[in-house]
């Protein structure tokens, strides 16, 4: 019999934004500040889309509160308002709390026995956020 895998997405940040979104929040995080052309500029080295393709994404990422615009109509200035560590700590954060409010014992069950599911590798991963949490980081 096959086991049942629930597997909300690949990986990473694609549960909470769409390619286009990834790609543009990754140019902010890497060069901090910019307008609309210099995204632009920079997501067309690996996506074909027009300047006004990523004006529209940048103000859908405005409303969902990861980007902040700063200046005046024509010469907005954008930036993302969250680290690529936050927003993935958030996205884990909401998640978690969504599976105590729904499966809390499910949850519980779930990390008692997560030595016999989860790698070790990763295991020793979560001990070092943990060490790093105690120790005030």
């Amino acid at each position: 019999m096959r086991r049942f895998r629930f597997k909300p997405e690949p990986t990473g940040l694609r549960t909470e934004l769409g390619d286009l979104e990834r790609t543009v929040m990754k140019a902010l995080w890497q060069h901090g500040v910019c307008t609309v052309s210099q995204v632009h500029h920079l997501v067309s080295r690996t996506h074909k889309v027009a300047l006004t393709t990523i004006a529209t994404t940048l103000e859908r990422l405005c409303r969902k509160g990861l980007v902040e615009r700063s200046g005046e109509r024509r010469s907005y200035r954008y930036r993302a308002v969250l680290s690529r560590e936050q927003l993935e700590r958030r996205i884990v954060g909401e998640a978690l709390a969504h599976l105590a409010q729904h499966f809390p014992e499910a949850l519980a069950a779930y990390f008692h026995r997560a030595p016999e599911e989860v790698s070790p590798e990763v295991l020793q991963r979560w001990a070092e956020e943990i060490r790093r949490l105690e120790e005030g980081g």
